[in-house]
């Protein structure tokens, strides 16, 4: 019996230890003091997201349309599109100003966050084109009516699109963010996509820092 008891105290330390640890670390990342550089050389293609994940060239040419995997693995996204606080996935980094900075200022590796919007909106039954002229569009994808019932029905893509939205405005990609908002709108306003309106409301639309701001 006490030695079972020893047994339980000391996992629950061990525990608690983690737990703090893991604070310490979201903490020390919040405040920008603390990272290995791990979004650059993913963007880079020279390391895989984690864990299981894969090279994000991989991901953009073999992800692409699998619909089951984008929906059932959790952890790439946040390799695809860090922000600057720590997610619930602890083996991805913070985006750091330096990283932004670096995502922002090179043309292939802001290519890679276009090709990683294009496959995230194909998965949410959308389609992005980008006129040189007259601007980035969004419009339904050939498969939209299935992708939307999809969406519709799974809330935690919506965190998901918080995510892509804010991410977006960190590596100046703003220019993407207000044909996403003005296609959804639209859409809802054509009765699809009615489970969206809080989100939209509530997180999709703070974070947008170009108007004009589309309103449902």
């Amino acid at each position: 019996m006490l030695l079972r008891l020893a047994r339980n105290v000391f996992k629950a330390n061990e525990r608690l230890s983690v737990t703090k640890t893991a604070g310490k670390m979201s903490m020390s990342f919040m405040a920008g003091g603390m990272s290995n550089g791990d979004n650059l050389r993913f963007f880079k293609n020279e390391i895989p997201s984690r864990p299981d994940g894969d090279y994000i060239d991989n991901i953009h040419s073999q992800w692409r349309g699998d619909y089951n995997k984008l929906e059932q693995h959790h952890n790439y996204i946040q390799w695809l599109f860090p922000l600057r606080e720590m997610g619930v996935n602890l083996m991805a980094e913070p985006l750091t100003n330096e990283e932004a900075h670096a995502i922002r200022n090179d043309p292939v590796l802001i290519a890679r966050a276009i090709k990683s919007l294009e496959m995230m909106l194909d998965f949410y039954g959308m389609s992005l084109t980008d006129n040189p002229i007259t601007g980035p569009r969004v419009s339904r994808a050939p498969n939209w009516l299935s992708r939307y019932d999809h969406l519709d029905r799974s809330q935690h893509n919506y965190l998901r699109i918080t995510r892509i939205l804010k991410f977006l405005a960190d590596v100046g990609l703003e220019r993407y963010q207000n044909p996403i908002l003005a296609h959804i709108a639209q859409e809802i306003k054509q009765g699809y996509l009615q489970n969206l309106k809080r989100s939209f409301t509530n997180f999709w639309l703070p974070t947008l820092r170009v108007p004009p701001f589309p309103r449902l």
